[in-house]
Parts: C-alpha cells; sequence; structure tokens
C-alpha cells in the first residue's frame, strides 16, 4: 500500500469512528499528519468527496441506520450523528435520499434501499 493510500485509509477511520463530535477539516488532517490541503487533495482523489462532504455523508448513512433501527426521534437522531441544527440536517438529507427524515421513516423506509 502506498503513503496516500495508507494516509487516507486512517483519515478515513479517523471520520468513521468519531463521526458523532464536531470535526473540522484539521482534525481529519491532524489523523492523517497531512495539510488541510493535502488532506483535501487525498479525499478527492480516493473518494471523489471533500472531506467535509465525506464526513457529512457517513453521518446521512448512520441517521439512516438509526431511523430504520431506533424509535429516536428525528432531533435525537440528527444530534447524535452531530448534526446539531436540524434543518441543515433535513436539507442534506433530503438532497442526499430524495425525502425528509421524518418521511422516510413514516414510509416504511423499503424505498431507498
Amino acid at each position: 500500500m502506498d503513503n496516500n493510500a495508507f494516509t487516507i485509509q486512517k483519515m478515513v477511520e479517523y471520520v468513521y469512528k468519531n463521526f458523532n463530535e464536531e470535526l473540522v477539516l484539521d482534525d481529519i488532517a491532524t489523523a492523517g499528519n497531512v495539510s488541510r490541503s493535502q488532506c483535501a487533495k487525498l479525499f478527492k482523489k480516493y473518494t471523489k468527496l471533500s472531506p467535509m462532504t465525506f464526513l457529512n455523508k457517513h453521518r446521512l448513512e448512520v441517521s439512516l441506520n438509526l431511523l430504520r433501527s431506533t424509535t429516536d426521534s428525528v432531533a435525537e437522531i440528527a444530534q447524535n450523528c452531530s448534526f446539531f441544527d436540524q434543518s441543515y440536517f433535513n436539507r442534506l438529507f433530503l438532497r442526499e435520499y430524495g425525502c425528509t427524515p421524518l418521511s422516510y421513516r413514516k414510509s416504511g423506509h423499503n424505498h431507498l434501499l
């Protein structure tokens, strides 16, 4: 495995492990022991996403599983996934999945799978 692949793997693992905390680009870059710009370049190369978009996509995937598997409120799920502004969470969820978190849960959540 080349150094860049190893570095992106460390940063991705960091995102997966710490997604429910308030993360900023500096945190992700530090996990890979690279600069902010190198972090962004590596994420673009390996994931086709910016580090923060990658983080938010992961948070959305986790929220989807929580909507399916828990009875927690949408607000609790948003907060558990570090979306501290519920309207921002709703907007991202709608953009990614084509419906709001609440309508996803009420629909029986099978149409997105």
